[in-house]
């Protein structure tokens, strides 16, 4: 059974393929991708687990609330996932399908 990041990697080669950019610098951006998409999962599992804030020790011992760090990270992240779709020119505005490649 296919996972979800199996599919998006196939989605993005295969929009490749049918625009014709399935060449190796833009299959090396899908790459770049997928390890974003997978940090990104982790980030989110993250803050899933310990909440957008948690409580932590002090320098000095005592116990405080924190921001949890992947709530900003998130967002870079995801920020420069868009930009590599960007690059690739995928959007929801220019999907190909394979009777438009013909």
């Amino acid at each position: 059974m296919a996972t979800a990041k199996s599919k998006v990697k196939a989605s993005l080669l295969e929009q490749l393929k049918l625009s014709g950019a399935d060449k190796p610098v833009f299959i090396s951006l899908v790459d770049d991708y997928m390890k974003l998409w997978s940090t990104k999962e982790k980030l989110l599992k993250d803050i899933e687990t310990r909440g957008i804030s948690f409580e932590d020790n002090s320098a000095s011992g005592k116990k405080m609330m924190k921001q949890n760090p992947s709530t900003k990270e998130v967002v870079a992240v995801s920020s420069q996932m868009l930009k590599i779709l960007e690059q690739l020119k995928i959007s929801t505005s220019n999907i190909i399908t394979e009777d438009e490649a013909m």
